[in-house]
Order: C-alpha cells, then structure tokens, then sequence
C-alpha cells in the first residue's frame, strides 16, 4: 500500500532534519549533535595517536583468544547496533516525504535540509563505528573490550537522550513542542519499500542499508582478521628492545646489556615471541615466555640456546601473562 504511514526517529536528528534556523530547538540539536562528533573525532585523534610517546604501539602486541572472541562481537554488534548508520542510508535513498500529518512546520521541509541531517546522522554513526572497532583493538582483557563498547554507545545515543529531555520539557518549551511534533506526525512516501516493476534503482533504495551495514561489516571484519595475523606472526610487537643492567645485581650480567631483537626464525612459546642478543643470537641472552612457571606465567631470561623456556633460566619476571616484552620489563624480576 503506497499510503502506508511511517514516523521519523526519535532523535534530535529528527528535530534537525524539520526545524528551521530561526527556531531555538535547531540550535539544541546541533549543539548535540556538535558535541558527539566533536566527542568521537577526540577519541579517535588521541588512541589512534597513543603511541606517540614513549612506545609506536597503537594496539597490542597479542591478546588471548577469549578475548579475541569479544572483540568479533563487540564489532558486530556495534556495528549491526548502530541505528544512525543504519537509518541515515534508508532516509538518503527513501528522500523526503510526500505527505505528512502534523504540525505545519513539516511544510517547511526541503531536499537539502533533509539531505544535511542525514549526511550529518551517516558521519556521526560510522565516526562511532570506527571509534568502537578501534577500541576493540586496542582492548586487552574482555572488561576492557566491554567497558570501551559501553562508553562510546553513550556517545552514540545522546540524541536519543537529548530528545527525550526535550518530550520531557528539560530544554524549554519550544524544545518540548518539537519534540512533541515530530512524536506524533505522521509521514507518506510514495513507492518507499516497494520493488516489483520500479526498475533497479528502487530496488537498492529499499536495500542500500542491509547493502550498505554488511559492507561496513565486511570491511572491519577483514581488517580484523589482518589484525589477528599480524598479532600472531609479531607484526604487531616491538622488533627491539634494549636492556640496561647493572654489577648490583650479579657481576656478569652487564655482559648481557645491549639489544634485543626478536629471533630471525619468528620463534615463539605461548605465542609470545623469542627475543636475541644483537649479535650473540646463538649464545647470548634471551628472553622467552613460560607457560606454566610452579603454575604462574611469566618472562624468563636465558644464555645460550634455549630447550624448554620453563627450565634453567637465569632470571625470571614476576606472575604475568603480558604478551609484551616490554611491559614485562617494567615488573619486578628474580634472580633464580
């Protein structure tokens, strides 16, 4: 039925997409609308810049697969769960509706007004889309993944909150009737959600957005599993790390000061790279990670070849499962 009625989202997006300039509510929604991308871009600016200092790392050198597995679905959700992506692709290809029953200010709708709103709504959804795959990267334990997914739904859904402040009269009157106008209007579309005999456009009208999610979603889950497999062949870690001891703590270990690169052969145990001695990769230091240490893990340093990282090391870190080298440097270690 051409005459089937629909409504607008609610959400300030909406209130941007109907209110003129001239009108306070447009002002409350770009400024929220201001504030999640100026949020999002923030976000994104300082992790994907947050090995600037002190490391190059911007995500981590391994993390366990259970937390791999957390990662995979907070992707997914984040990304079948984005409503404003989903929605800003529909309300682009469905266009600006032909009929309406509501206030009269819905007269004042035009093409590229509606057309504003939804790019906007499209920029915001995919900035929190990026910004969701990339914390899920960077997460090393499945709180941290949780947590980071909590955070930037927060982010996402401040329309929605904002919108519902202003049924609720928190923004002013003016505010309040808006919002109040865009719940109760109701809309007509000709030929929106119909396929048979309207030709190939009207078809990828009605499915841009499955088209259009599942791409995204095929694309992030790509470069997700590139991310695994740089993870697990090192190319993710530090390539050199350098150690500075001193005769303190036992007289012959400044002989082993100097740097450390990982093994040539990409030698690893619990999928924890080898790193050599520069130089003495045969019978200088090394250090390797031990799986099962009196039942903890944890780094171990060894001379000379190395048959079984668990057993006849010279130092050992304290109880850490840290797939970083370096990280395992800044805990306290033993001398055995």
């Amino acid at each position: 039925d051409e005459t089937e009625e629909y409504q607008l989202p609610k959400d300030i997006y909406s209130i941007l997409t109907t209110w003129t300039i001239n009108h306070p509510p447009i002002w409350l929604a770009l400024a929220v609308v201001g504030v999640q991308i100026l949020l999002l871009s923030l976000l994104l600016v300082d992790q994907v810049g947050s090995g600037a200092e002190g490391s190059s790392q911007v995500f981590p050198a391994n993390v366990p697969s259970i937390v791999h597995a957390s990662q995979a679905l907070a992707i997914v959700i984040a990304i079948l769960g984005q409503d404003d992506l989903r929605g800003a692709i529909e309300g682009v290809f469905d266009g600006i509706p032909t009929r309406f029953k509501g206030d009269n200010t819905f007269q004042k709708m035009n093409r590229i007004q509606w057309n504003f709103s939804y790019g906007v709504r499209f920029v915001q959804g995919l900035l929190s889309v990026v910004a969701a795959f990339i914390l899920a990267l960077q997460s090393e334990t499945v709180f941290d993944v949780l947590l980071n997914f909590l955070g930037v739904q927060f982010v996402s859904e401040l329309d929605d909150l904002a919108f519902l402040l202003s049924e609720l009269g928190y923004f002013g009157v003016d505010c309040q009737q808006a919002a109040k106008s865009i719940s109760e209007a109701r809309f007509q579309q000709d030929n929106r959600n119909k396929v048979a005999g309207r030709g190939c456009f009207q078809w990828l009208a009605k499915y841009a957005h499955i088209i259009g999610v599942f791409a995204i979603l095929g694309v992030m889950f790509g470069l997700f599993v590139r991310m695994i497999f740089d993870q697990n062949s090192g190319e993710v870690s530090v390539t050199d790390v350098r150690l500075t001891l001193s005769n303190d703590i036992f007289p012959f270990f400044t002989l082993f000061n100097g740097c450390y690169r990982i093994s040539s052969t990409r030698q690893t145990y619990d999928r924890r790279l080898v790193y050599e001695q520069v130089g003495f990769e045969s019978d200088g230091g090394k250090f390797a990670f031990c799986s099962n240490m009196d039942g903890d893990k944890g780094w171990t340093f060894h001379i000379g070849q190395i048959e079984d990282p668990c057993e006849n090391f010279v130092a050992r870190s304290e109880a850490t499962k840290t797939f970083d080298v370096v990280e395992a440097g800044r805990a306290q270690w033993y001398v055995d």
